[in-house]
């Protein structure tokens, strides 16, 4: 495994040592394995100020479920930050896939929250596959270990 500090630390997290890293000028990141119909790991962080005293006391907090949402699982991770974690099915070029998202709420004293949303797409074909189920699980484990920049609130 390999750490990932995503935007100079705005987030660490592990990946597989052997996948590929590519990011974009204006943020994003893509974590892969370099064969063919590998899944796609993406993450883009979002920030967000709260009004002066709206913050929440933890990322968990910032997270809303929504009643139309059905296979959505919401978790308090050790370090007070959220995860709502779901999947949703989708095409691409007559292609159906699957997407697993992962998102982690952060509270950045003062004013800030952060947003690091993960996905992980593969082909819907090969989602009882036990390699990707594999990774899938991997990814879970990883992303609930993720850690955000201490000094956040200041930057």
């Amino acid at each position: 495994m390999k750490t990932i500090e995503y935007c100079g630390g705005v987030v660490a997290f592990r990946i597989p040592s052997d996948w590929k890293e590519e990011y974009e000028d204006k943020g994003g990141g893509t974590f892969f394995e370099d064969a063919p119909d590998s899944g796609t790991l993406r993450l883009s962080v979002l920030t967000f100020r709260a009004p002066p005293g709206k913050l929440a006391a933890c990322g968990y907090d910032q997270l809303v479920r929504d009643p139309a949402e059905d296979d959505v699982s919401i978790a308090k991770l050790s370090s007070g930050d959220g995860l709502k974690q779901y999947c949703k099915q989708t095409q691409d070029g007559g292609e159906s896939l699957d997407v697993h998202y992962w998102e982690v709420a952060h509270c950045a004293p003062p004013e800030k929250h952060y947003l690091a949303v993960f996905s992980y797409t593969i082909l819907t074909t090969r989602r009882d596959n036990q390699k990707f189920r594999q990774e899938i699980q991997m990814i879970t484990d990883e992303v609930k270990q993720i850690r955000f920049h201490p000094d956040l609130g200041s930057l």
